[in-house]
């Protein structure tokens, strides 16, 4: 992890702020600015070198080839910077999308949806970019529906379309989502589940193991809105659940507070389950740059995550 002046320089990067990406029609116009912004951060970083795996770049040394020189990059950075070639490979990466109905919760002008679909699509656009094959699922009650990993010419036209027909509206069943996951995808393979994770966290681990057991890197990334991490309520109100429609009336103040405690106790046994199963977990709050959370997802060793230091919390959340 970065420290002292390292820190700083991080720091002073500019991110892009969701809400301006937001107002994008366009999806595959969002996560190309995305990654373009992110693929800036990796370079002007006092970093050169990152996981092998997502490697694209690497500085100019005398005597290399010009006809490698990424000048577009060099009109952006006033650096030079060879493109890096290398064939394809076997790395399959799964994204798993919860389209759920809690996804569509928001006290921001996007939704949790809106937030997971774009990191899902940057992450997935720049794997592409690297030339390893992706995949992806939609799940809700149940896969709703499934694109098989590939890197040919067309799979990022699929894999957008897929992320963006996503429409939640029906109730989390994270047990039976990884079961039917599970018999789809046979070969060892890397499985990113982005989802809020507001269910049965015992079936969810039980379906972990064996996933995980089957040899398969799984990485957990819960979405959260910035008032589901932090809810300071002091009148009373009424609540309904966007899942199954039931309402009740609270006492605000007393409402929070047992929230916060429910908050905890299942952040914890999520952390927990993934401390179990050997995943890689992390929390990420809605108003967060996408740049910056997929700058330090790269940037990290295996593929793991490496929070900012302005950004870090007692909970983690990226």
């Amino acid at each position: 992890m970065a420290t002292g002046n390292q820190n700083q320089k991080l720091d002073e990067t500019r991110w892009l702020d969701p809400a301006s990406l937001m107002k994008l029609k366009s999806l595959e116009l969002q996560v190309k600015l995305v990654v373009e912004g992110f693929l800036l951060g990796l370079h002007k970083s006092p970093f050169h070198g990152f996981s092998a795996e997502f490697t694209e770049y690497r500085p100019y040394v005398e005597g290399d080839d010009t006809r490698y020189m990424d000048w577009k990059l060099y009109a952006r950075t006033d650096r030079y910077y060879i493109k890096k070639f290398r064939e394809e490979t076997n790395v399959r990466t799964y994204f798993v999308l919860d389209q759920s109905n809690s996804m569509s919760y928001s006290s921001l002008e996007w939704s949790k949806m809106d937030y997971a679909r774009l990191l899902v699509g940057s992450l997935g656009y720049f794997i592409l970019k690297q030339r390893d094959a992706v995949g992806a699922c939609r799940f809700d009650s149940g896969i709703q529906e499934y694109l098989p990993p590939a890197v040919r010419v067309g799979q990022l036209r699929k894999f957008l379309k897929l992320l963006h027909s996503a429409n939640p509206g029906k109730q989390t069943q994270l047990g039976v989502s990884l079961n039917g996951l599970a018999n789809l995808v046979k070969a060892k393979s890397k499985i990113v589940m982005v989802s809020d994770f507001l269910g049965d966290l015992e079936v969810l681990k039980n379906e972990l193991k064996i996933l995980s057991a089957r040899g398969h890197e799984i990485s957990l990334v819960q979405i959260l809105d910035p008032k589901e991490i932090t809810w300071n309520q002091n009148e009373s109100l009424l609540l309904e659940d966007m899942e199954n429609g039931k309402s009740i009336f609270v006492n605000g103040k007393m409402a929070a507070q047992r929230y916060q405690v429910k908050l905890d106790s299942h952040l914890a046994a999520l952390q927990k389950i993934s401390s179990e199963c050997g995943l890689k977990y992390n929390i990420v709050s809605t108003e967060s740059p996408l740049d910056q959370v997929c700058y330090h997802y790269v940037r990290s060793e295996s593929g793991g995550w490496l929070p900012p230091k302005n950004m870090e919390s007692e909970r983690s959340v990226a």
